[in-house]
Parts: C-alpha cells; sequence; structure tokens
C-alpha cells in the first residue's frame, strides 16, 4: 500500500526571488563561532578538570559486589583494586607487575609523609621543652603548648612518633572536663563492686561494671600521662637547676674585701 506525501508540491523549490543569486553568499557575515562550555561549575580548569573531577566521583562511589555468597557495598575503585589482586593471585603477570608498582609507590608516599612528620613533632619536641626549660628556670608557670612536648613519644624501634595525649587547647579542655565526670563515676564503680559481692549474678550490675570500667582505664591512662610528665619535669630540673638566688653571707663578703685576712695580723 503506497503512502501518499504530505509534503508540499513546492518543497526545498523556492520561488526565485528568494533563491541564492549565483556567485553570491547566502551568508555574507560567514558562519558564527560555536559557542564551546570548557568550565563546568565548581571546577577551576577546563573539560580536563571536569573529567577528572567526574572520575574521583566515580572512583568514591558505592556500589553492591559479590564476594562468594555474600554481597557487601564497596567503592568503585575498591572493587577494581580487589579485582585486579584476585588475577594477579591467580598467576596474571602483567596484573602482578601493575600491581607492585601501585603499592611499591604507595608505600614510598606513606614512608615519606610519616617522616616529614616525625621531623615536625621531633622539632616541635625539642623547641617546647626548651620553652618549658626557660620558664621552670625562671620559677614561672609552664606555657601552654599544644601537642605538649612531653606527650610526644618515640621508638627508637620502629621510628613511630605518636601523641599521647591533646593537640589543641579545645581538646585539652574536653578532656579536662572528661576527667572531672569519671572521677564523679569513680565512687559508683566502687559501690557496684561491693554490691556485686553481695549479689554476683545480678547481669544488670555487670553491665554497669563494665561500663564504668572504661572510666578506670581512663584514669589509669591519665595517671600514666602524669608520671611521665612528672619524671621529665625531675629530668629537665636535674639537668638546669635554678641559678641560687641566695644573697652571699656577711662573712664570706668580707673575706673577698680582705683578701689578706688574719694573715698580717
Amino acid at each position: 500500500m503506497a503512502i501518499e506525501s504530505s509534503k508540499s508540491p513546492n518543497y526545498r523549490k523556492p520561488p526565485v526571488e528568494h533563491q541564492f543569486k549565483k556567485g553570491q553568499s547566502g551568508n555574507p557575515k560567514g558562519r558564527p563561532k560555536k559557542k564551546r562550555e570548557l568550565v563546568g561549575a565548581g571546577t577551576s580548569g577546563g573539560i580536563i578538570d571536569r573529567v577528572t573531577a567526574m572520575a574521583l566521583e566515580e572512583a568514591t562511589r558505592s556500589i553492591l559486589v559479590r564476594e562468594g555468597g555474600r554481597i557487601e557495598s564497596l567503592s568503585a575503585i575498591q572493587a577494581v583494586i580487589r579485582s585486579m589482586f584476585r588475577l594477579a593471585a591467580q598467576g596474571e603477570s602483567k596484573t602482578q607487575r601493575h600491581l607492585l608498582d601501585i603499592v611499591g609507590r604507595a608505600e614510598v608516599d606513606r614512608a615519606t609523609a610519616a617522616q616529614e612528620a616525625a621531623s615536625y613533632l621531633l622539632e616541635h619536641q625539642a623547641k617546647g621543652e626548651e620553652l618549658i626549660a626557660e620558664h621552670e628556670r625562671q620559677g614561672v608557670e609552664p606555657p601552654e603548648i599544644y601537642p605538649h612536648p612531653d606527650d610526644i613519644i618515640y621508638d627508637f624501634q620502629t621510628g613511630e612518633v605518636t601523641i599521647d595525649g591533646p593537640v589543641t587547647k579545645e581538646q585539652a579542655a574536653a578532656e579536662q572536663l572528661a576527667t572531672e565526670h569519671v572521677v564523679l563515676g569513680l565512687k559508683r564503680y566502687l559501690e557496684i563492686e561491693v554490691e556485686l559481692k553481695n549479689d554476683p549474678k545480678n547481669t544488670r550490675l555487670r553491665k554497669e561494671l563494665v561500663k564504668h570500667s572504661k572510666y578506670l582505664q581512663f584514669l589509669e591512662r591519665q595517671g600514666e600521662r602524669n608520671v611521665r610528665r612528672e619524671a621529665k619535669r625531675l629530668l629537665r630540673e636535674a639537668m638546669n637547676p635554678r641559678p641560687s638566688t641566695r644573697k652571699p653571707s656577711l662573712v664570706r663578703s668580707k673575706e673577698r674585701s680582705d683578701p689578706k685576712g688574719d694573715s698580717e695580723r
């Protein structure tokens, strides 16, 4: 069955007066330049920045992965790396080399960052100890330094530097409030121990004891830190004694002023 066309018989055949003249351009100003949107919202560069942003977004997007008979949620990049490790474990040499390169570069970056952080903390510790010692020699209150130099611990065996204490003034204030709260709860901890002796099968008391045991561990860590700080303070005091402020006695002053003494008498 033929289909009749609905187009006009003059389709694509305009009248002569509206046709282009031979040798004359129909667009004397030329074709307008096409506008290309290269910079997207929230980016600071061109199309490369947009692609990079999209790639990072997709790399961190969560996807569902079946692992054996279990389904878990992973980031897309984590799922890819896990798949690569699976292929490498099966003997895929190209994937093995690629993974070794990735892991090697990551380890170098990690070690470099750790070394820089350790150097910064040890330098901070040295300057802080010098400042604290100066205050102690002058007999004035120690300065507030965060993290406290005595809380920076260097492991000589592993070369690792850790911080056992607050690193900001806000953290120190929050820890002080927590300590006060825990000290108040210590009384209840002792009461629970007494009650459990009379009723050892009481599950409610046992749960409450576990909660208060965490408070006790917090106080023990605080105590260990205070002991460490006091030990370092005593060490600084022994190495840098305060200058004597006692005035010389009159007898010694007279001896210095009369060096000949009784020998001439």
